[in-house]
Parts: structure tokens; C-alpha cells; sequence
């Protein structure tokens, strides 16, 4: 018997049932609204209709094809055996096998590569992802099986891949999320109060300067709240450093990278406010 390993996360299916919720609500409401509006037009609107019958499809479908595609994906995965990885489709289904020779060789390329979901070795239809599985004991626990299987039939020594690794590389994915995001809001809100300050030198413009003024609070919030993330970030690579100690294949940031990020971008937002206030 061997060990199987999913294609998809846990907390995938966790945020795929949240959102199938919030579309049946999206689409009752919208079904509701636009059939009220057809009633009351006489259904002499098409438009109207067809916006209403869209609703309608649209809440089958997050009833009936949905959770049925969704408890397909649970099929697919890898299954970890002796002569062997074994491809299972959504049918659940054995479609081909992955030698360890392959995953050897993909090994000794130093093909492998920490993403946001997990640690991936290979490449293309070799490729396999061992998840890091936040929140879940028993999930992570199946994974690393999977992934001592694997380090039993290759030669080259694996990264050491215990729940603290785990929990590690899943932090250091997190972090680089927030602060993408954190840097897209700075740049929008930098857009938007150098619009309310060029906007604001008109007397009867007081709004717009009220405005900016509250925008550019918020940016430094998100600022301040980007620096932190920077430092947490920071003191999350000297663990990985730690953690990782023994291999060369995951490799910790260099300490400087936040306070070079933050000047980064700090100086591209003063440039970018200096632009929309004085040349747009």
C-alpha cells in the first residue's frame, strides 16, 4: 500500500467551498433583482431576462457541478510506491508512472524550488509538489511520508522536510504574498492622493485635500504595516537558515533585502507623487 499524495491543498477546498457560498448568494440576489425587474417591465426587456436566466445557471451550477468537480480533484495526485510514482487523474484513475530515476535526475539538476504551496522537484509532467499543508497535522504528516518515500529511492540528499520546514516555507510564502499586495495598495494610494493634491489647489476644492490627506494616512499605515512585514519576514529567513542548515537547494534571503525593498519603494512612491502632482 502507498502513499498518496494530493494535487491540491486542504485549505484549497476549504476557500473553494467559501466561495462557492458567496456565489450562490451572488447569484440568488442576482436572479431575484433582475426577475422583479422583468415582472414589472412585462418581460418586455431581453436583456432583462437573459441577465435573470444567467442567475439561474449560475446557482445550478455552484449547486450541482461544482461540488462534484471539486470532490474530483480530490482524486488527483501521486501515489508513492516501491517500483514507482503512479499520476491519478480526476477520474481517479492511474494515467502513467514517474520513475525514481527520473526524480533522481531532476534532483541532481537542482530542480528543485520552494513556491506558495509547497516544495516542487521536477519539471513539466514530472513535476511534483510536496504541500506544506498549514493547519492540517494529519495532511502534513501524509506529505512528508511521501516525501521520505522519495528520499528512500533517490541517492541525492533531500532538503530535511519536518513539519518546522513546513511551517517555515509556508510563513515565508505568506509573507511574500502580504507584501506584494501591500506594495500594489501603496502604489494605488499614491496614485489616488497625488490626484486629490493636484486637484486641491483650487479654493473650492477642500474635499480633495481632506481627501488626500486621508489617503495619504492610509498609505502610511500601509506602509508602516509593509515594514513590519519586511522584519517578520527578516526573522523568518534566520529560522529557514537554521532549519535548512544542511543543504544548499532552499537558501535564505540576504539580510539587507528589506531595508533595500523599503527604500525601493519609498523612493518610487515620492517619484510617483512628484509626477502626478507637478506633471499630470
Amino acid at each position: 500500500m502507498g502513499n498518496f499524495l494530493p494535487k491540491y491543498p486542504k485549505n484549497y477546498f476549504k476557500n473553494q467551498k467559501g466561495l462557492r457560498s458567496f456565489w450562490k448568494m451572488i447569484s440568488i440576489g442576482i436572479s431575484i433583482i433582475f426577475g422583479i425587474l422583468a415582472c414589472i417591465d412585462k418581460f418586455e426587456k431581453q436583456w432583462e431576462l437573459n441577465v435573470f436566466y444567467f442567475g439561474i445557471a449560475l446557482l445550478l451550477f455552484y449547486i450541482f457541478i461544482h461540488p462534484v468537480w471539486m470532490d474530483a480533484k480530490k482524486k488527483k495526485g501521486y501515489k508513492f510506491e516501491e517500483d514507482g510514482i503512479y499520476v491519478f487523474n480526476i477520474l481517479g484513475k492511474q494515467t502513467r508512472m514517474i520513475a525514481y530515476q527520473t526524480m533522481e535526475k531532476a534532483v541532481q539538476k537542482r530542480q528543485v524550488r520552494c513556491k506558495n504551496n509547497g516544495l516542487v522537484i521536477g519539471k513539466g509532467r514530472n513535476k511534483i509538489c510536496f504541500l506544506y499543508e498549514p493547519g492540517s497535522l494529519e495532511a502534513a504528516k501524509r506529505v512528508r511520508q511521501c516525501y521520505d518515500m522519495l528520499q528512500k529511492h533517490i541517492e541525492p540528499a533531500l532538503p530535511c522536510f519536518r513539519q518546522t520546514g513546513q511551517d517555515l516555507l509556508d510563513r515565508r510564502a505568506f509573507y511574500r504574498r502580504c507584501r506584494k499586495r501591500q506594495t500594489i495598495l501603496l502604489l494605488i494610494g499614491s496614485f489616488f492622493a497625488g490626484v486629490f493634491c493636484h486637484n486641491s489647489s483650487d479654493p473650492d476644492a477642500t474635499v480633495m485635500l481632506i481627501a488626500a490627506v486621508v489617503v495619504g494616512f492610509c498609505e502610511t499605515l500601509t506602509l508602516l504595516s509593509l515594514y513590519g512585514t519586511i522584519l517578520l519576514e527578516a526573522e523568518n529567513e534566520k529560522k529557514i537558515t537554521r532549519e535548512f542548515k544542511e543543504t544548499d537547494y532552499i537558501r535564505a534571503k540576504d539580510a539587507r533585502f528589506g531595508k533595500v525593498y523599503t527604500a525601493v519603494v519609498v523612493v518610487c512612491l515620492l517619484l510617483f507623487n512628484a509626477w502626478v502632482i507637478f506633471f499630470s
